[in-house]
């Protein structure tokens, strides 16, 4: 039987930097296993205490799962408020068999050095213009199902950017010193 376990970088305190690259496909189950690996030695490197290290898994989470679903699958956000969680995720299964969106892929670079993490997320699809997102602090907007994603994203990482399409998110977090 062929191992089909997927390996994930490994680092240390004494990693001067690293940088890696993973081809995702378009598997929600994935996201968790994607963002706990990319995760998980951010406090034994020496960069983050446990609290911080999950809060940025909880970034690379919406991230990822941002790409997959409104990026690479073009499933607007508004129809979880117009048809619920159901319906948003029986789109998913449907365009999952579908061309051009069954064969898109996210691409995650992952940048690792003794003064910051750095992720870059890219989908396959068209992209969105990031400027013109609605406030989810807004009172009309707190009972929507969606728009906290990137909130939490912005709350929890030092950097976030797009590049001019908007199909690509860049997320930075520094080195947290405690004892300075």
């Amino acid at each position: 039987k062929e191992n089909s376990r997927k390996s994930f970088p490994r680092i240390s305190r004494d990693t001067s930097s690293m940088k890696s690259v993973l081809i995702i496909p378009n598997d929600g189950d994935l996201i968790n296993t994607i963002s706990f690996n990319f995760t998980k030695d951010l406090v034994p490197a020496g960069l983050f205490n446990y609290t911080t290290s999950e809060n940025i898994s909880l970034s690379l989470q919406e991230a990822v799962s941002n790409a997959m679903f409104h990026g690479n699958f073009e499933i607007d956000s508004s129809l979880r408020d117009s048809g619920g969680m159901k319906e948003f995720n029986n789109e998913i299964d449907k365009r999952k068999v579908l061309s051009p969106y069954k064969d898109r892929t996210v691409k995650l670079t992952y940048e690792l050095t003794p003064d910051y993490v750095l992720y870059e997320i890219e989908d396959q699809g068209p992209g969105f213009n990031y400027e013109t997102l609605p406030d989810p602090r807004d009172p009309e907007n707190f009972f929507k199902n969606s728009g906290r994603g990137l909130l939490i994203i912005r709350i929890h990482m030092d950097e976030v950017s797009w590049h001019d399409r908007g199909n690509v998110i860049r997320m930075k977090k520094y080195k947290v010193n405690r004892n300075s």
